[in-house]
């Protein structure tokens, strides 16, 4: 559960970027203002409509994804820590009497090559115009906790685990694309995933409209930790033993944010997911959809 909490910090933390382009506009506004003082009201006029027509430039970039380089888009994100705090619905996927609602504080920090997303970091080794090679690291959190139900007791724990991998970005004309293939390297499930998601970000004048797809693969030994399966070893009367097999989930995601200035910014939105047919059948598993719904007010403390 904790870890579907965690995946909201970093899409608190994509979104939040790729409205920096607002803070590039308010200061493209605030330099015209202050050339202006000491020119003639006609020069002045002039300077604030070619003012204005660089800033609704700018405003339209996310639009024209296509059109521009990746470094167009790094040299807009607002660099530095984001404070933020985040108000989070999770269904538990095991246990209906755990606690749904949470409230979570946070701090991202992002930087040219360097980002940490809360559970996350990860590193860019080489960036082009159009794609990104980067080595990620993710805590996973607790999954399923034997004292949840008195039929669990001769579960062992789903504890937390350590995964480290390899990641590609790519922009292009039709969105950006995310993609990784990650390992357990703590010796938990000793599992592996791969992950790609395709985002479609909409951003003018302070709002932000990003819906996205994805579609993860888990393999047997990840699926049978955190999607539940039941060893024999632990199996009982009332909780037989399941082999999962590999497991894919499709995922839909939409967020929603606005900027109010420089600094402040709120979003929120929803997560779904659905897993594969194959875990229908277990004996721990609720139900293989998930519904996440969140919202976070943040304040972006540039290092610029």
């Amino acid at each position: 559960m904790k870890s579907e909490i965690s995946k909201l910090l970093m899409l608190v933390a994509f979104a939040m970027p790729a409205v920096g382009f607002a803070q590039e506009t308010e200061k493209v506004d605030a330099e015209s203002a202050t050339a202006a003082i000491d020119v003639p009201e006609a020069e002045q006029q002039a300077e604030s409509d070619d003012a204005k027509k660089k800033a609704d430039e700018q405003l339209r970039l996310l639009d024209r994804t296509g059109e521009i380089t990746r470094q167009n888009l790094r040299d807009a994100i607002p660099k530095g820590f984001i404070l933020g705090a985040a108000v989070i619905n999770v269904p538990d996927r095991y246990s209906e009497n755990d606690q749904n609602l949470f409230a979570v504080p946070g701090v991202l920090y992002i930087g040219d090559r360097f980002l940490y997303l809360g559970d996350r970091a990860s590193y860019a080794l080489a960036r082009g115009d159009h794609l990104t090679f980067n080595v990620n690291a993710r805590y996973r959190f607790t999954s399923l906790d034997p004292n949840d139900k008195p039929e669990f007791n001769t579960l062992n724990p789903r504890d937390g685990q350590l995964e480290a991998g390899f990641g590609l970005s790519a922009l292009t004309p039709i969105g950006f694309f995310t993609s990784r293939v990650n390992a357990d390297v703590s010796g938990k499930s000793d599992g592996y995933l791969a992950d790609a998601t395709w985002f479609l970000p909409y951003y003018k004048k302070g709002l932000l409209i990003m819906p996205a797809v994805g579609f993860t693969w888990y393999d047997s030994n990840f699926s049978n930790y955190y999607y539940g399966g039941v060893s024999p070893e632990e199996a009982n009367p009332l909780l037989p033993a399941f082999d999962t097999g590999s497991t894919t989930s499709l995922n839909g995601i939409l967020v929603v944010g606005y900027r109010f200035n420089p600094h402040w910014f709120l979003t929120g939105g929803a997560i779904y997911s659905r897993l594969s047919s194959n875990v229908s059948n277990s004996p721990v598993l609720l139900d293989r959809d998930s519904t996440i719904v969140f919202s976070a007010l943040a304040y972006i403390w540039s290092v610029d």
